[in-house]
């Protein structure tokens, strides 16, 4: 958990230079429905979240950088885009 806090402190202080980032392989929670969402990918621009859709709706641009996280054993990535 601390690892994971850590790398979204980084994100959300480092991507000022950047365009988009996109969140993948991610569980959203579902204030109003009460449940939980998973294989969502987050799509923030210019420092607010603009997109939450399914892992198969959000097509990632080819320019992208990537960014792997390893927690509990499984492999998580994040794309930047300039």
């Amino acid at each position: 958990m601390k690892n994971l806090f850590a790398l979204i402190l980084c994100l959300f202080t480092s991507t000022e230079s950047l365009g988009q980032t996109y969140v993948t392989n991610t569980t959203i929670i579902d204030v109003e429905n009460q449940k939980l969402v998973p294989n969502q990918t987050v799509v923030i621009t210019n420092d607010k979240i603009s997109n939450i859709q399914s892992i198969e709706k959000i097509k990632i641009p080819a320019n992208t950088t990537v960014v792997y996280h390893i927690e509990n054993g499984e492999i998580q990535k994040m794309y930047f885009v300039k």
